[in-house]
């Protein structure tokens, strides 16, 4: 399991400033970190993975007009899935 937070508190009026700033969104801005790991460290490959489940529970997806542009954002306040290989390692 990995685990990535950055500090922020969990308003909107926050959320709408950490969405603006990281318009590319979270699976860009941070998840791309933990799969780096998978990669480098753990073998997996996108010929290596046989699926990719969301945690529809856990995660939430929200639509914030950002402060600076007043421009509208829509990004993940929360993601979790679960990788799992073809190997059955999870």
């Amino acid at each position: 399991t990995f685990l990535h937070n950055n500090a922020y508190e969990n308003n909107e009026k926050e959320l709408a400033e950490c969405f603006e700033r990281n318009a590319e969104g979270m699976l860009k801005n941070m998840a791309i970190h933990e799969l780096a790991i998978l990669v480098t460290f753990y073998d997996v490959s996108v010929d290596s993975i046989a699926s990719v489940e969301a945690d529809k529970e856990f995660s939430s997806c929200k639509t914030l007009k950002g402060p600076s542009s007043g421009k509208d954002y829509t990004d993940f306040d929360k993601l979790k899935f679960k990788i799992t290989t073809k190997a059955g390692v999870e």
